[in-house]
């Protein structure tokens, strides 16, 4: 029997049926926010104390016409990571290690709506030669 805790859900993005890109070159600090503009950036780090860094991924779905997406990925890792360059590519296709879905609710303009925020413990590049998406693993 698999224990599964409703706060932090663990995503298998081999079979979502997307692609998911990154910028090439180090992965940037996420950093706590300060009140005072010209206060130092302190890095945020998870309640073990290990840094959190701030991937912007790009979630393309090559089967849809519509609007593809952007999110933040947190990554928890001790150093920074890095997206390597692919071909002179502006972007990486990417996949990552220990994927967490953590679900909350956005209170935006006085309607509720249920949000993701995304946490991984690494990232890598997809290999050469690897299925144009999970639909395609199938």
């Amino acid at each position: 029997m698999v224990n599964i805790n409703l706060k932090n859900l663990p995503v298998d993005a081999s079979v979502l049926g997307t692609e998911i890109w990154a910028k090439p070159g180090q992965v940037p600090a996420l950093t706590e926010f300060q009140q005072d503009r010209n206060a130092p950036d302190v890095q945020r780090k998870t309640d073990e104390g290990v840094p959190l860094w701030r991937l912007t991924a790009f979630i393309l779905d090559p089967e849809t016409t519509e609007r593809n997406s952007v999110t933040t990925i947190k990554i928890a890792s001790k150093t920074p990571p890095v997206v390597p360059a692919r071909g002179g590519f502006p972007l990486t296709r990417v996949t990552f290690e220990g994927l967490m879905a953590t679900p909350w609710i956005s209170d935006r303009d006085g309607r509720s709506r249920m949000q993701y925020s995304f946490t991984a413990t690494g990232v890598h590049p997809v290999p050469d030669g690897a299925p144009q998406s999970g639909r395609d693993a199938s």
